[in-house]
Formats: structure tokens, C-alpha cells, sequence
């Protein structure tokens, strides 16, 4: 999940990647760059979207809940008081549960956004440079010949793929479910246990008063 939230390949395209706190372009890339960025090489801060720091903030706080569900379970595996491994558990359990939620959010919100945004910066494309939308310009790419309608720069548009930042954090999401599941089982086991441990103590006390 550490690298996952810090990675810069969330969103990935010819010349241009994206994570959630920085994006890169490779020196060369094709022009022009998606949402309207500066064509310069290097990387540097994420672009101003607010559902990219909504996504980020999410991520965040599922490490940190992750994070502390991770360490409350260490505690009740290396714990021998039943009571107390019972506790570890239930409160490891809420807290993966939360990082859980977080991250599913987070998972569901960026390709839903992203795509609404590529949308709406299709829309507002001047690859001629024309000062004419291409959605509106009978002569997107400036060739002087009329495009009847079709889009002459559609075979070269740019194809976007989710990277491995996007990629990690489903399979943390799946990881999670899992340890969520298996703490559930353990934590009933460990409930059994310390109940029949409870009732014969109490008959053994019985046992020695009579």
C-alpha cells in the first residue's frame, strides 16, 4: 500500500503518467498534453483536480487505518491472554474494515472522475492550435482539408492504462477482505476458547468448595 499510494503510475499514457501526489512527462512526449499541463519534461506536482486530492486523502487514511489493524493483530497473535487477544482482534478488525471502506472509495472514484475530466478535455482539444474545439473544427488537425465530420487525429489519440499505483490498491483491497475474514474466524474460535475456559474454572472452583 506504501508504494502503491507513493508510485507515480496510477494513470498511464504515451509521454505522461500520473500518481496522486506527482505526474511525469518523458522528454519528447507527444503533444499536446492531456488536461491542458505544461510541456515540460520531468516530473513535479499533481494537477489541481479535486477529486485527485479527495482519492489521495482516502489512500491516506486507508495506510493509516491499515497500518494500525496490521499492528493491533500482530499484538493479539503474539498475546497467550485470550481476553486480551479477543480485544486486539475486534478492534484490528474495525480498524482494516475502515481502511477497507477508504480504500474501495478511493478505487471507485478515480477512474469514474478521471474519465468524466478526459471527457470534458476532449471536448475542449485545439490540437491545430486554430482557437476552434476539435469537437467543433471541420479541420482538427489543421491540414486545410475538410474532416467530414471525422476526426482525423482519432487513429493517433492517446490510450490511457492504469499502472501498477491503481493496480496495488485493489489487490490491497482484496488482501484486506481476506485478513478481515480470517480475524473474524479467529476471533470466534478465541471467544469459544476463552468461554470454555471460563466455565471450567468455575467448576473446578465449585468442585474444590464442595
Amino acid at each position: 500500500m506504501v508504494a502503491a499510494t507513493s508510485t507515480a503510475d496510477w494513470m498511464l499514457a504515451e509521454g505522461w503518467r500520473e500518481g496522486l501526489f506527482m505526474q511525469c512527462i518523458s522528454a519528447g512526449a507527444k503533444t499536446p498534453i492531456p488536461f491542458d499541463l505544461p510541456e515540460e519534461p520531468g516530473c513535479g506536482a499533481i494537477r489541481s483536480a479535486s477529486y485527485v486530492r479527495g482519492v489521495a486523502a482516502l489512500v491516506i487514511i486507508g495506510l493509516i487505518f491499515d497500518f494500525f489493524g496490521t499492528f493491533l493483530t500482530g499484538l493479539g497473535l503474539r498475546s497467550t491472554d485470550p481476553n486480551k487477544k479477543y480485544k486486539y482482534y475486534r478492534v484490528a478488525i474495525y480498524a482494516l474494515i475502515l481502511a477497507l471502506i477508504a480504500l474501495l472509495l478511493a478505487a471507485i472514484i478515480y477512474p469514474v472522475q478521471f474519465s468524466k475530466d478526459l471527457a470534458n478535455d476532449s471536448e475542449d482539444a485545439d490540437d491545430d492550435g486554430d482557437g476552434i474545439a476539435d469537437a467543433e473544427d471541420e479541420d482538427d488537425d489543421g491540414d486545410g482539408v475538410d474532416d467530414d465530420g471525422e476526426d482525423d487525429d482519432e487513429a493517433g489519440a492517446r490510450t490511457f492504462t492504469f499502472g501498477f499505483g491503481y493496480g496495488a490498491t485493489w489487490g490491497c483491497i482484496i488482501l484486506i477482505f481476506a485478513s478481515v475474514v480470517l480475524l473474524i474466524c479467529d476471533r470466534e474460535s478465541e471467544e469459544i476458547f476463552y468461554k470454555e475456559r471460563q466455565v471450567e474454572e468455575e467448576e473446578e472452583e465449585e468442585n474444590g468448595e464442595a
